[in-house]
């Protein structure tokens, strides 16, 4: 999931499958869940459980990679 978002989030904005991630994200930013049929809203709620909010709100300022994400669910893991 994590892996296709950063795929579909580095693709040109002229994509469709761009297009209607920026709209889902939109929705997701003003908590639009769809009866949690949102995926953007699927993402947001999963970086917030890793306490990775700051890649949502930051997402078009910084470049996002997979690592980060992966050390800390295996962190996660490990901890619980």
């Amino acid at each position: 999931m994590f892996r296709y978002w950063i795929k579909l989030f580095n693709s040109n904005d002229q994509v469709i499958t761009k297009r209607i991630y920026l709209t889902q994200k939109h929705s997701a930013d003003n908590n639009n869940t769809y009866n949690e049929q949102n995926w953007a809203f699927q993402i947001k709620t999963q970086l917030n459980n890793l306490g990775l909010t700051n890649l949502w709100v930051n997402q078009d300022c910084i470049t996002i990679t997979l690592q980060p994400i992966k050390q800390r669910i295996i962190d996660t893991y490990i901890q619980t």
